[in-house]
């Protein structure tokens, strides 16, 4: 595969880093959970062993059946955990761990993630080293192939389908310092937490799904820089809790919260040149379904349209909050923030949503 590389240059440093005052703050990781005893002592094991020690570990049991709460309590007491009795999803669980934490950091972590030892430590790193900066994901590459990317973060593209930067491209030329992203990934993901409570944190009701890029959207919006660090890398399962859940599930919800998310925080001109096309990419993808004889699954699709419909004014006074905070510089979207979206990247984006 063609080596990928940054053309825009790094971000520059205005604040010192926390910890060149030998004061580290507090770092509140976040992991949401729902049956994932199996994966989970891996993760908890490198992040007993980052170099960054003031951390708050916050393990929010989402109802599980498999005995990861009972796993948790016996063998890492040192972990807050919560319970919940039913699954608040992957957005309302992080929410409740991050009302339960007291970190000046929230770092959502996917139950599949292990982090390299340095990872934390290079993530508060360079958000100490620009205050403008409000969240920061790591480097992400595959758990089944190191030395490939998973993920470098997400840009902006006219289909309203975020392009991924270097999906499954070898790890060369992703070095260097801290890169500006329109969004980041929540599976390795650090905010400041007052950031996160000003935006009224991730939107429950999005249940599972491009809630990270809608929250990383409003801190845009908001004046915020979003950040990918080279240097904090992790290995990710990609999506190791989705795989088990139902097609129709995963569709639905991914569907349903891309249009939603579109129809909050697009600029009033881009609202009624992208969300037409990324409608019309949905009925493709519906009648793609219907001609395999999946028609569950082009339900799934029609339904989120459905729901959108049905909550447009909801939506929309969620958008009006959004603009009405809006940042002056956040008017324009930043070139550098923006891909075109290469068709061969948009059938494979397709066929793994449709499980082709």
């Amino acid at each position: 595969m063609a080596e990928a590389r940054f053309a825009e240059p790094g971000i520059a440093s205005n604040a010192q880093s926390p910890g060149s005052l030998g004061v580290q703050p507090l770092v509140s990781v976040i992991i949401p959970c729902l049956n994932v005893r199996a994966e989970l002592p891996d993760c908890l094991k490198s992040l007993e062993d980052q170099t960054y020690t003031n951390l708050e570990i916050v393990v929010v049991d989402n109802g599980s059946t498999d005995s990861t709460a009972e796993y948790v309590a016996k063998y890492w007491q040192s972990a807050k955990l919560l319970h919940s009795e039913r699954n608040l999803g992957y957005a309302g669980g992080c929410h409740y761990g991050a009302t339960a934490s007291g970190g000046e950091f929230l770092l959502f972590c996917d139950s599949d993630i292990e982090a390299k030892p340095n990872a934390v430590t290079e993530l508060i790193h360079a958000m100490g080293s620009d205050l403008r900066i409000g969240i920061a994901q790591s480097k992400m590459l595959l758990a089944r192939d190191p030395s490939r990317i998973e993920s470098m973060g997400g840009y902006f593209t006219s289909t309203g389908i975020l392009y991924q930067e270097g999906r499954d491209s070898l790890d060369q030329g992703f070095e260097g310092p801290p890169r500006e992203v329109f969004g980041a990934k929540g599976a390795f993901m650090v905010i400041r937490r007052d950031l996160y409570f000003d935006l009224g944190g991730f939107d429950v009701e999005y249940i599972a799904q491009y809630e990270d890029t809608d929250l990383c959207w409003r801190a845009w919006l908001a004046g915020h820089r979003v950040v990918v660090v080279p240097k904090s890398a992790v290995l990710h399962g990609r999506s190791i809790t989705t795989k088990r859940l139902a097609s129709e599930f995963v569709l639905f919800h991914a569907s349903k919260n891309r249009i939603c998310t579109l129809i909050k925080n697009l600029s009033p001109g881009e609202l009624f040149q992208v969300l037409p096309l990324h409608l019309l990419i949905t009925l493709g993808g519906i009648c793609f379904l219907s001609i395999r004889f999946r028609f569950s699954d082009a339900f799934s699709l029609l339904r989120a349209i459905g729901w959108n419909i049905r909550q447009l004014p909801h939506t929309l006074r969620k958008r009006k909050k959004a603009w009405g905070e809006v940042h002056p510089d956040a008017q324009n979207r930043p070139p550098h923030l923006r891909r075109r979206m290469p068709i061969g990247y948009l059938l494979s984006s397709g066929r793994a949503l449709l499980g082709s």
